[in-house]
């Protein structure tokens, strides 16, 4: 999904708290590796939760990239449980914080669906 409005990228950036990985290329990548991810997404295009401090943000999957330990990341593309959104969580009732979600979880219009998206 191109851009339309503003494009905004994001770096979300972090370690590797515990590696229990038993295969591919992920194997190798210790504790405390540095886990970097980025994407961008159009600041114009949102989504906000009827229930949570929450908005969320349609990231456009081509530009998505993302490593462990210097190890490459993909995600699936077109994610198959629908749109993956950015969401940002503003004050729920004492807490900040940002998440990756797909559409139809509780956080960002209700129902349940899968929280932790597509990576391969």
């Amino acid at each position: 999904m191109p851009p339309t409005g503003e494009s905004s990228a994001m770096l979300p950036t972090g370690s590797v708290v515990e590696s229990n990985v038993i295969g591919g290329n992920q194997i190798n990548v210790p504790d405390g590796a540095p886990v970097i991810m980025s994407f961008q997404v159009d600041s114009t295009n949102f989504l906000n939760s009827p229930s949570f401090p929450t908005r969320g943000y349609p990231i456009n999957l081509s530009s998505f990239a993302m490593t462990a330990g210097g190890q490459p990341i993909n995600i699936t593309n077109p994610q198959v449980s629908g749109t993956a959104y950015f969401v940002l969580r503003n004050n729920d009732p004492a807490v900040d914080g940002i998440c990756r979600q797909n559409a139809g979880t509780p956080a960002i219009g209700g129902g349940s669906g899968n929280t932790s998206g597509q990576l391969s």
